[in-house]
């Protein structure tokens, strides 16, 4: 994919991460909301979002909010379309990659 386009997906997943770990410190334990909060800190503090998906995906109460998050029917469908656009969309650029 271009350097645009991943660009792009990195400034998402961050203010994704960020609006996570806001909601996180409401409905998580006060170490969890720690740990999101410097696991967050840390790589943005670079001032480079390169590899920021790659570093989101180790932390762990992510996933234990958006668990939380999932009991709500609206924002488990919005996931749910979000996963599946996603899948499809990197889906398709490992094709357009490994073909060309």
């Amino acid at each position: 994919p271009s350097k645009v386009a991943m660009t792009y997906i990195e400034l998402i997943v961050t203010v994704v991460a960020l609006i996570a770990c806001i909601l996180a410190f409401r409905r998580l334990r006060i170490s969890y909301f720690i740990y999101m909060l410097l696991s967050i800190l840390m790589p943005i503090s670079t001032g480079v979002l390169d590899s920021i998906p790659r570093y989101m995906s180790i932390v762990f109460p992510l996933y234990i909010l958006f668990v939380k998050l999932g009991n709500n029917q609206y924002l488990d469908r919005l996931y749910m379309f979000v996963s599946i656009a996603l899948l499809g969309f990197f889906t398709l650029v490992l094709v357009v990659v490994v073909v060309i």
